[in-house]
């Protein structure tokens, strides 16, 4: 299929390619807004015969936040909280009145074919190293940077637009939703690579957006934004995207007591407490994707799900990748060695794991409930020499009464997420 290219992407701003922090954002955004109006009404209503009254001298000078590379950026906004890191991994997402994390790690995969050889990127939990991407661009972090609007009033800053930090129409920085982190993610130089990790995409060159909004419909949701670019003289053929993630709601369930499960209608994949009785309460941890490259995807762009578990209990070989054929092979819905997943309510193979009926116990359930990771998969697609592609999901934690009011509360997340990114985050940036 065709490629868009970074210049075409007006309605959300365009790409030019050329120690620790926290940072909470506050819900009183649009108090902050008010505040010029208010003044003017003040001024209106005084005395014109009252004189100025004298200030008592210049007021103190606001210092405005510099732009610094952290080792792992603490964001948090609203509800949750995750941890972004150097090597373009989430970790310890979890809502920010919870000690107990909700997600040990997740991540972008990305693989394809070029000159017909495969080759993939990824960070996981299954071996080592676990990531061949970094933040490390000739040696120097470009990223994580934790970025609020009160950073683009810092004239003094020199933002990382060559590294493809985001900008509007007119070349100026942009803050995506009301806080984020961004990192520019490339190919790791700083660590041995084999296995699946040995063959990276060539000129592999990403933007890492994560950002939240303040918006009471949104509270419970990160945005996980990835611009993809082909910086090498190469077409990357029949590119697969994946999200890959390991959770664990042991929060509310005993450590390694989880089960997942893909809601195939709205394309989310949903990890949730399988040792608790339906009729409890509950929560589930869930990703979905907004928008990728994909065309031809039947799923809200999903075109496979593939579920995974610790290496004690491995269904198809997956804690045993060893090469980068096995990773597209996963983001395509087959097993490690390249053949379909098999339904055990069928007997027949199918892209989509999990895609069963917990309430009703119908289709295929996750049983037992155990250590589970997923990968839920869009593509092919492909990518021109020097092009560029936008790869735009989500990450959320819901609760309900019981399971199936938890899984009405992920849909609707879900949903509004959709219906809402254009008006709440990219337009924001206009």
């Amino acid at each position: 299929m065709g490629s868009r290219t970074a210049s075409s992407e007006s309605d959300s701003g365009s790409l030019r390619w050329k120690g620790e922090r926290t940072f909470r954002q506050s819900r009183l955004r649009s108090g902050v807004c008010l505040l010029p109006l208010l003044s003017l009404l003040w001024i209106g209503c005084g005395d014109d015969d009252d004189p100025p009254t004298d200030p008592g001298g210049d007021p103190d000078p606001v210092e405005l936040p510099d732009l610094v590379a952290e080792e792992v950026a603490t964001f948090q906004v609203v509800d949750l909280e995750v941890r972004v890191d150097r090597d373009g991994q989430l970790t310890e997402g979890k809502r920010i009145d919870n000690e107990a994390y909700a997600i040990f790690i997740s991540s972008l995969w990305i693989g394809g074919m070029v000159a017909g050889e495969p080759h993939a990127n990824i960070a996981w939990d299954g071996g080592s190293p676990w990531s061949n991407f970094s933040s490390l661009v000739n040696g120097e972090p470009i990223g994580p940077y934790i970025v609020t609007s009160d950073h683009l009033a810092n004239e003094e800053i020199e933002w990382p637009i060559a590294h493809g930090y985001p900008t509007n129409d007119d070349g100026e920085p942009v803050v995506y939703g009301d806080s984020m982190v961004w990192s520019a993610l490339r190919t790791a130089t700083d660590r041995q690579l084999n296995g699946p990790t040995s063959s990276p995409m060539p000129g592999l060159e990403i933007g890492m957006s994560v950002f939240g909004v303040a918006d009471e419909d949104l509270d419970n949701v990160l945005f996980l934004r990835y611009d993809i670019h082909n910086g090498s003289d190469q077409i990357w053929d029949d590119v697969y995207v994946g999200l890959y993630s390991d959770s664990d709601l042991s929060f509310i369930g005993p450590p390694g007591g989880n089960r997942t499960m893909y809601i195939g209608d709205q394309g989310i994949t949903v990890t949730y407490a399988g040792t608790l009785p339906m009729n409890q309460p509950q929560w589930m941890s869930a990703f979905a994707f907004l928008t990728t490259p994909t065309e031809d995807a039947p799923q809200h762009k999903v075109t496979s799900h593939r579920l995974m578990v610790k290496n004690a209990e491995d269904l198809y070989g997956e804690t045993n990748f060893t090469t980068p054929e096995q990773v597209l092979w996963a983001m395509q819905g087959l097993t490690n060695l390249g053949s379909p997943m098999i339904d055990p309510s069928t007997g027949e193979g199918t892209l989509f794991a999990v895609d069963g009926d917990p309430s009703s116990g119908t289709g295929w359930i996750d049983n037992p409930p155990r250590d589970v990771r997923g990968l839920m998969s869009s593509g092919p697609f492909t990518i021109e020499a020097d092009g560029t592609e936008t790869v735009f999901a989500i990450w959320l934690l819901a609760e309900g009464d019981d399971f199936a009011g938890a899984r009405a509360a992920v849909i609707g997340s879900v949903i509004r997420a959709r219906r809402e990114a254009y008006r709440l985050v990219v337009g924001r940036t206009e």
